[in-house]
């Protein structure tokens, strides 16, 4: 079994990736609110950035936070389908979503020893 400080070092690991993923997503919904138009290039690496946290999160013990980005993921590869006229409304969603994973993340920062994105 992994010691406590081995342990935390891993956990710490995965937050600090994590807090890259989200600022990765968070910087395409940024893009896509300000006009950016909907395409693979702008969305292909937010799908893939949203499935590595994914996995990474379930594979630490955060099977919540694994659940929720699925959904991110499932939301940006849903959103060139979308009407254009509901595209702004999903992009607000996504938003939503990024910033519940944000809350997410320093809640388990806190709880491991204050890490957070700064």
């Amino acid at each position: 079994m992994l010691e406590d400080q081995d342990s935390e070092f891993i956990l710490s690991i995965f937050l600090m990736e994590a807090w890259e993923t989200v600022a990765a997503v968070e910087e395409g919904v940024r893009l896509l609110a300000a006009g950016e138009p909907v395409s693979s290039g702008v969305l292909d690496p937010l799908v893939v950035v949203a499935h590595r946290l994914k996995g990474a999160a379930a594979l630490h013990g955060y099977p919540v936070v694994s659940a929720v980005a699925l959904v991110l993921e499932e939301m940006i590869e849903e959103l060139p389908a979308a009407p254009d006229g509901e595209r702004p409304r999903g992009i607000e969603v996504l938003a939503d979503v990024v910033a519940t994973v944000k809350r997410m993340l320093e809640t388990i920062g806190d709880e491991i020893g204050g890490i957070d994105p700064a």
